[in-house]
């Protein structure tokens, strides 16, 4: 019986190691399992034995096989082609997908023997099928699937130091911002699981808690709508207790309807792309749907929220401002608005949007030595030169955040008006945890990482 090895490497340059370097072992968050990867086992015929090596879990220590699968996002690649030069050196085929590997195919060709991109499920076979055969491709192009056949990926490989469990209803994306990748890898049309298939998984799941991975849950039209509520109703149907987080759009956070059987169903808070109080800002990174709801509608959707006894973490870009003054300005609404989270990305422009294009153009990438400076693309490091800000107004601005939003007082404040606003202890509980042992000690790390940056460049 051949044997597939699949890998899940880690980064180790990842935000939290920076504060500690025991945790470069590791991802130092045991958060959410590797779900393509158990996809990706749930394809393979019975008559492959199946192994998964979860980096996240362990540190990485040899294992023979037969062939090895590898996934990786831009700032995983790093790692994973050193695992792949391993098992190369030894004779042992690598195939590697994920979305790294779909928009930098030339770069990736390097160090592994065959790549699949996109969407896997309907090409998997043909790979071992090829393998078998002594001839794989050297690329393998996948692309939407028909999520009506969707499967159920292989949970027994996870491990159970996995405190979330995970699960996807759709895939796809109607939105282009110019800093996303996800209408580039999963197509521009949103595609759905049948509910059914849904609900049952979801009850099958161990853990309490999970985490819905769709890019948007609730979705953009009254069909998706539409489509949610008969699942609450399948959930909450059939009697599952578990409590559930999921991501979404702010204008999907209109409708009390779909917010009512959300918190029936077991719902918790929202991850919200607010992205910018700025609609300038908002029109640069062609964030449409927050322009049609409106920045001054922001706090009603949240109020609704609130009202339902759910919580929000309210995700933000750095990097498309004017100056220092617009951040400080930006960061005052943040403290003053009721957003119970507040987490914010340092704008990175990954390989294969428009933003990566456009920055690759002008000459504005500054991390470039590839693949290593890969492992830097994680929205917590600043890789590229924007177009107002320079270093120290970055540094400046997250040292004014720290002071405003991520102090202790200021956590504090947050999590009493949380509490009082939803009512709910849990959903406050978890607000705070998240604010003191996440968002503050990655900004932390962060000062830390741009203070050397400023440091290194003056040495020289």
């Amino acid at each position: 019986m051949p044997k597939l090895l699949l890998i899940n490497p880690v980064n180790p340059v990842n935000i939290f190691s920076f504060l500690s370097p025991k945790t470069s072992k590791n991802n130092g968050v045991v958060f959410v399992p590797p779900i393509g990867l158990g996809y990706i086992a749930a394809l393979t015929p019975d008559d492959w034995e199946v192994k998964l090596k979860d980096e996240s879990i362990a540190p990485f220590e040899y294992e023979g096989a037969d062939m090895v699968g590898i996934s990786a996002t831009t700032g995983q690649a790093p790692r994973a082609y050193e695992i792949a030069k391993l098992y190369r050196g030894k004779g042992i085929p690598v195939v590697m997908g994920g979305i790294h590997a779909s928009l930098r195919m030339e770069e990736a060709s390097q160090y592994v023997d065959s790549i699949v991109t996109g969407e896997a499920e309907e090409i998997w076979c043909d790979v071992l099928s090829d393998f078998k055969k002594g001839h794989l491709k050297p690329v393998y192009r996948g692309g939407p699937v028909n999520l009506k056949n969707s499967i159920v990926p292989r949970r027994d490989l996870f491990s159970d130091k996995y405190r979330v469990g995970s699960i996807m209803t759709s895939r796809g994306c109607p939105f282009n911002c110019d800093f996303c990748t996800v209408t580039i890898f999963n197509g521009s049309r949103l595609r759905h699981r049948p509910v059914r298939d849904v609900a049952e998984e979801f009850g099958s799941i161990q853990q309490r808690f999970v985490l819905f991975l769709d890019d948007n849950l609730i979705g953009y039209s009254q069909k998706d709508k539409t489509y949610v509520k008969n699942l609450f109703v399948e959930i909450v149907k059939r009697k599952i207790k578990k409590k559930w987080v999921c991501q979404t759009s702010i204008n999907s956070l209109n409708d009390e309807s779909v917010l009512a059987l959300a918190k029936k169903a077991g719902c918790i808070g929202f991850f919200v792309g607010f992205e910018s109080v700025n609609e300038d800002v908002l029109e640069r990174m062609e964030k449409k749907a927050n322009l049609t709801t409106g920045i001054n509608r922001y706090e009603e959707c949240i109020r609704k929220v609130h009202k339902h006894k759910m919580v929000i973490m309210g995700n933000f870009v750095l990097g498309y401002e004017k100056g220092i003054d617009e951040i400080r300005r930006d960061t005052c609404w943040m403290k003053n608005s009721s957003i119970d989270i507040v987490n914010f990305s340092i704008l990175t422009p990954y390989p294969g949007t428009t933003l990566y294009e456009r920055l690759s153009r002008e000459n504005r990438i500054t991390l470039d030595d590839y693949p290593y400076d890969w492992g830097l693309y994680d929205a917590d490091h600043p890789v590229s030169q924007m177009d107002y800000l320079s270093l120290e107004d970055i540094y400046e601005g997250i040292k004014y955040r720290v002071r405003i939003l991520y102090s202790y007082p200021a956590i504090l404040f947050r999590f009493i008006r949380t509490l009082v606003k939803t009512r709910s202890i849990l959903p406050s509980l978890i607000a705070l945890f998240t604010n003191v042992v996440w968002t503050r000690r990655k900004n932390l790390a962060r000062l830390a990482i741009i203070e050397s940056l400023i440091e290194r460049r003056e040495a020289h």
